[in-house]
């Protein structure tokens, strides 16, 4: 692990922008010390095309240390860094007071950057209970799956129109079943007891 640093004469960060001296430390059993320094500056950099020589010079030194923290760093010097795969970190302070919690929080993002992604969750269907008949309850669905909706679940299924029934337990009829009404051709049956919930059946020819 190698971290970069922008230092002023205080020995504390300076803007990347401003320049200073550059450090590179590299940590070895739990210790950080200075591996190598050079002086960088962007003071009378003649255009753009200058500016990007001198920062890819200082990509060069830097090899294969891919983090550098300064005080602050923006416009073209930031943006040749992260071109170039930097992480830029903006803090103020000298070095021993932070290079230990920016190694920390890099190898935290690494360890997640390398973790497997979470399983994608297949979008519940009905079940056909006999040959064409289906049921479905969307009102379990939403309780483990509170991000969908009826018409997510439901609208292709019903569009396709290959079923004779379907029954949906819901709490109330979607208002955008009976638009889909016109369109699929079904008849549709809602029926509550009490403080039930809504058993919506929907009946179609095929």
């Amino acid at each position: 692990m190698q971290i970069a640093t922008v230092v002023g004469e205080d020995g504390i960060t300076s803007a990347l922008n401003s320049g200073g001296t550059v450090t590179v430390y590299k940590r070895s059993e739990g210790q950080w010390a200075e591996d190598r320094s050079t002086a960088f500056s962007l003071e009378g950099s003649k255009g753009l095309v200058e500016m990007r020589s001198r920062m890819g010079e200082l990509v060069k030194f830097l090899g294969p240390c891919k983090i550098l923290v300064a005080k602050s760093a923006s416009g073209v010097p930031y943006f040749e860094l992260e071109k170039a795969g930097f992480t830029v970190w903006e803090i103020p302070g000298a070095p021993e007071s932070f290079l230990e919690q920016v190694w920390s929080e890099e190898e935290k993002a690494e360890a997640e950057r390398a973790a497997p992604p979470p399983p994608i969750e297949p979008m519940p269907t009905p079940v056909e209970e006999s040959p064409g008949n289906y049921a479905i309850n969307i009102r379990d669905i939403q309780k483990c799956r509170p991000e969908l909706s009826s018409k997510k679940v439901l609208q292709q299924f019903i569009r396709k129109g290959q079923f004779r029934t379907l029954v949906i337990v819901c709490d109330h009829v979607p208002p955008w079943i009976e638009m889909e009404r016109s369109t699929v051709g079904f008849t549709m049956e809602a029926a509550r007891e009490g403080k039930g919930p809504c058993v919506l059946k929907l009946t179609r020819s095929i």
